[in-house]
């Protein structure tokens, strides 16, 4: 599930999502999420390590 800020947990089918390229190292990453035909959006993932 992803947490949007401001919102309830909202479930994103994973086939959805797209990765410009792998996430192995913490960092910074763009997503694209297809929402439904026609309908997209970008957001910026935060990964840290623990």
């Amino acid at each position: 599930m992803l947490n949007w800020s401001g919102c309830s947990h909202q479930k994103v089918n994973r086939r959805k999502i797209e990765l410009t390229e792998p996430i192995k190292t913490p960092g910074r990453y763009p997503v694209l999420i297809r929402l439904y035909p026609g309908i997209q959006v970008e957001i910026t993932v935060d990964v840290e390590a623990n």
